[in-house]
């Protein structure tokens, strides 16, 4: 239980203190993005915004933002994919759901749609569980070290984890208050315009 309080707190706490702490000094100036700096609000983790927004959106992860707000549809249950496969028991749960609702008209059980897809999206945070944040020491490990939270700075998995949580809310957010109603799914404006 200890070990999952601390990794609760080190994500949600130390590690984002510490990486507004470690922003470089030249992200304390405004970034010549207009759509960016009006967002701001003249905050201590303004800087650490920037950093995320320059080296993930506009720059590494620039051709996976649009990815982050798809809704892959679930694998039929007769294929033989290892998704499936490892998912059977899943897979049995959901149909036998469907199967209940085609009775009965009502909302959908699926968690995944075409705005939102809980499921989808937390596929890949499954594997980032297994190969990173729960340590693969049978004792208590330390966990700033370079071996552990310095991998997830190198990588800038805290960072982009946030900027795709930051996508997905505003897609989401677009799509609740979007003016036109034939609107299906979830958008975000585009920066680099």
């Amino acid at each position: 239980m200890l070990l999952l309080l601390d990794l609760h707190s080190l994500w949600d706490g130390l590690l984002i203190a510490k990486a507004v702490r470690n922003v470089p000094r030249n992200y304390s100036h405004p970034l010549p993005f207009s759509a960016i700096e009006d967002s701001l609000r003249g905050a201590i983790y303004d800087p650490f915004i920037r950093r995320i927004m320059w080296e993930g959106p506009l720059d590494k992860w620039s051709h996976q933002v649009h990815d982050w707000l798809s809704c892959s549809k679930l694998v039929p249950e007769s294929s033989t994919s290892p998704v499936v496969e490892a998912e059977g028991t899943w897979q049995k749960v959901l149909s036998g759901l469907r199967h209940l609702q085609s009775k009965k008209k009502g909302v959908e059980i699926n968690p995944d749609g075409d705005v939102v897809c809980p499921y989808f999206w937390s596929q890949p945070l499954q594997a980032l569980n297994c190969d990173i944040v729960w340590p693969k020491d049978d004792d208590v490990p330390q966990l700033d070290t370079p071996e552990y939270a310095g991998v997830i700075e190198e990588r800038m998995i805290l960072e982009k984890l946030l900027a795709q949580g930051g996508v997905r809310l505003a897609g989401v957010l677009n799509y609740l208050f979007a003016k036109d109603e034939n609107v299906k799914g979830a958008f975000v404006m585009d920066l680099k315009a």
